[in-house]
């Protein structure tokens, strides 16, 4: 067995091993957990709830998975569903990359790609981590590697294949939201447009796509509006939750050049070949014609995505991740281009790798650690052995989320310092402590958060 194998098959052992180690956190995996546990109960298949309230945030593919898992594994079912909802298609999109590298003829590529993608630790990160974006990219990826075989063996075209190829961004866009559709296809544009091919759309049956694509939305939006509440969540998703988020995000909202910022730390390491992959294809945009597909297609994967991400109000790190697979094509082929004075690039990434990767092995240390002694965990067990009936949460509202393990916990939201009258335990964000102004007893702290007991 070859080296990078063994370093690949020893990878996926640690992360299915980590991914049992993990609990979640209470502001996004715990709520989603939450979501996927309280809604669907009442024949509500396409309509989500938070806490008795619409939650039109997000489409249902993913908690409809999350849901499945409950049913069958309980509390397990977070550990189950980073595996098969998170870090399988994880997997999944590296061996859709390496059938793209194989359409390209770029086969002597195949193992730095899997050696360069499990080294890339923000993005492995995301692996084992419950949210739906890791999925979306699946799908992503499976659009446009069908995209890329088809356009090479046009002889492959067929109803069947162009159904598979239509499915994948329905599925794409199910998964997460309009993202899902719009990235492939500005990848797919951009690339055509360099090989002056925008004609090939025309064999993919596009028009007969256009209606399939029109067909599942009108499908998905009629159900929704057979319910009671369907009105309501149809405008709530439409337009605060796609529109709204696009043009003027409420949570999240980001100047646009965030993204140029966080480069270095959500590429690492492999941060400076795409710098070096953005100066380049500027520098050489005029000579664009004489790339070969390959650069091309990395282009279109790596440059107008950026950019399209980087204009969207809302912005986090973890948007970016459909944009990775690319980045580390760029990187494979700029490794080898780039030269800087005095600097050994390749020694660099390689050092990094290893120490990378060290630091994945003593995560199955370091995890069932911070479970013990720094999660959340802590809170529900302590309320529940010391049998507190009643506890307030005053600028920690994330923890409210704990009742996807203790469903009578007994948690209640305050906002203001003075609804605080009469209220014994109080779990609150340490740097609102100063807030409190009685006496008070330091119970537990875990992350952010306090648990404190008013004295009398």
């Amino acid at each position: 067995m070859k080296k990078e194998y063994k370093i690949f098959s020893l990878f996926i052992v640690i992360f299915i091993i980590l991914a049992f180690l993990r609990f979640p956190d209470s502001r996004n995996e715990m709520k989603y957990l939450l979501i996927a546990k309280d809604s669907f109960n009442n024949g509500d298949i396409f309509i989500l709830k938070y806490l008795g309230e619409l939650y039109p945030d997000k489409p249902p593919l993913y908690f409809w998975g999350v849901k499945i898992f409950y049913m069958i594994f309980g509390e397990y079912s977070y550990n189950i569903s980073l595996i098969l909802l998170s870090f399988l298609p994880f997997l999944g999109i590296v061996f859709l990359c390496l059938w793209q590298l194989k359409i390209f003829n770029k086969e002597e590529y195949k193992n730095n790609f899997k050696i360069f993608m499990i080294t890339t630790p923000f993005y492995t990160g995301m692996s084992i981590f419950l949210r739906m974006d890791m999925l979306m990219t699946f799908f992503i990826c499976l659009n446009l590697s069908i995209f890329i075989y088809l356009y090479f063996n046009q002889e492959k075209i067929s109803k069947r294949n162009s159904l598979l190829y239509y499915l994948s961004l329905i599925l794409a866009v199910f998964s997460k939201g309009p993202v899902g559709l719009i990235f492939p296809l500005m990848i797919e544009v951009t690339f055509l447009y360099f090989e002056r091919r925008l004609t090939f759309f025309k064999k993919l049956q596009i028009k007969i796509g256009i209606m399939i694509i029109i067909a599942f939305f009108v499908f998905w939006f009629g159900l929704i509006l057979l319910d009671s509440n369907g009105k309501e969540y149809l405008k709530m998703m439409l337009g605060d939750q796609t529109i709204g988020r696009a043009i003027k995000s409420s949570s999240h909202s980001r100047p646009i050049y965030y993204y140029i910022f966080h480069i270095p730390f959500t590429f690492f390491p492999y941060s400076i070949l795409y710098f070096y992959g953005i100066y380049y294809f500027i520098k050489d945009y005029k000579f664009r014609i004489k790339w070969s597909s390959f650069e091309k297609w990395i282009f279109a994967w790596t440059m107008p995505t950026l950019l399209f991400f980087s204009i969207l109000s809302g912005k986090l790190d973890i948007y970016l991740l459909p944009i990775f697979p690319g980045v580390i094509f760029l990187s494979l082929i700029f490794l080898e281009k780039i030269n800087i004075k005095k600097v050994n690039i390749s020694n660099f990434i390689k050092v990094s790798q290893k120490i990378i990767f060290i630091l994945y092995i003593s995560l199955i240390v370091l995890f069932p650690v911070y479970k013990k002694f720094y999660s959340t965990k802590s809170f529900y067990k302590y309320i529940e052995e010391n049998k507190i009936e009643k506890v307030a949460l005053y600028h920690s509202n994330d923890l409210i989320n704990l009742k996807f393990y203790s469903p009578n916990l007994n948690v209640l939201e305050y906002k203001e310092i003075s609804d605080l009258e009469n209220i014994e335990y109080i779990l609150v964000k340490e740097k609102y402590l100063s807030d409190i102004n009685k006496e008070y007893e330091k119970l537990l702290k875990r992350e952010e958060y306090v648990l404190i007991k008013i004295k009398k």
